[in-house]
């Protein structure tokens, strides 16, 4: 058997690289690496968009939203997590990572993320910048 160090690696060691990425599913392969520092690591503060829908409909809501990921990219928004009221459970919470706060920006301000809105049922919601504090 022959050994490779550093960078060489054999055609069927790249082969099956490929082969375990394709097994993949696709929106698993377009989430970004959680590899690396964080913004605020490298002594930057992190930006993030916290925002609140109360919705008519859960369900459908979630695939509107879910529709518009692609959209939430080019704008530059990363979603981090979502959350539901336990006790309502149609008041919506979900955090993105902001990239430019000018392109978030005139995102929630277009127009069309207005019409999104509406069409997915919200009833009521509001957007909040926030920047990474220190710890303790």
């Amino acid at each position: 058997m022959r050994r490779f160090s550093g960078r060489e690696r054999s055609r069927s060691e790249a082969k099956a690289e490929r082969e375990s990425a394709a097994e993949i599913p696709s929106a698993a392969r377009d989430l970004p690496a959680p590899l690396g520092m964080t913004a605020f690591e490298k002594g930057h503060p992190m930006l993030v968009m916290l925002c609140r829908n109360r919705v008519a409909d859960f369900a459908k809501w979630k695939t509107v939203f879910a529709s518009h990921a692609p959209t939430h990219r080019e704008a530059g928004l990363r979603l981090m997590n979502l959350w539901r009221g336990v006790e309502e459970p149609n008041n919506v919470f979900f955090l993105f990572e902001v990239a430019s706060l000018e392109k978030a920006r005139a995102f929630i301000s277009n127009p069309a993320a207005a019409e999104a809105g509406k069409t997915s049922g919200v009833l009521d919601g509001e957007y909040l910048f926030l920047e990474s504090g220190t710890g303790y």
